[in-house]
């Protein structure tokens, strides 16, 4: 027990709910939710996500000390914490790879150029060029351009890093600067 709290310390904490005590495991929620909760909500800045992290976090690291995977059970804080760390990773990782999809509003979607623009005139060459570009992409431009987000807000609104809106965007401005001046956008 900590002195004049009369609450469990960590090893104490950590041998109770390793031999099955349900009182042990409400004090666990109680003394770690928030934390989690509030790492989560700091690295994921959502509410809605970081409160299902930090329930996943508490799950796996309840789950270890059932089963009495922590090796030092007077640094469980340090334990949870890293449980924590390893699961908005783990997130951070699956968003890296699979960022939202972004649904354009119907005037900025890329369309096929109407009969009245000639194929050699720049709006035409402009609308190939955003035409050729991956939807993520032409995401970035428009978050950029047409409703002026910065950088860090257009990151969060796709789930991606900033360093790879930045590059991405580059990319993509190279993109259809190339196809103004008449060469083929890549895409």
């Amino acid at each position: 027990m900590e002195p004049g709290t009369g609450l469990l310390d960590d090893a104490d904490l950590a041998r109770r709910i390793r031999d099955g005590d349900l009182a042990a495991e409400e004090e666990f929620g109680r003394r770690y939710g928030r934390r989690l909760r509030a790492m989560m909500l700091a690295r994921t800045r959502n509410p809605a996500d970081a409160e299902d992290l930090a329930q996943e976090a508490l799950l796996a690291a309840l789950q270890a000390l059932r089963a009495g995977r922590i090796d030092s059970p007077e640094h469980l804080a340090a334990f949870v914490h890293g449980i924590g760390r390893n699961v908005v990773a783990g997130f951070a990782r699956t968003r890296a790879r699979h960022p939202a999809e972004v649904t354009l509003p119907e005037d900025l979607r890329a369309r096929r150029t109407r009969s009245r623009i000639t194929r050699g005139s720049t709006i035409a060459k402009a609308m190939r060029g955003v035409a050729g570009l991956r939807t993520t992409d032409r995401a970035i431009l428009a978050l950029s351009y047409w409703c002026g987000r910065s950088g860090p807000a257009i990151a969060r609104a796709l789930h991606l890093r900033g360093d790879l809106v930045r590059a991405r965007k580059a990319r993509a401005l190279r993109k259809l600067a190339l196809a103004l001046r008449g060469g083929r956008a890549a895409t």
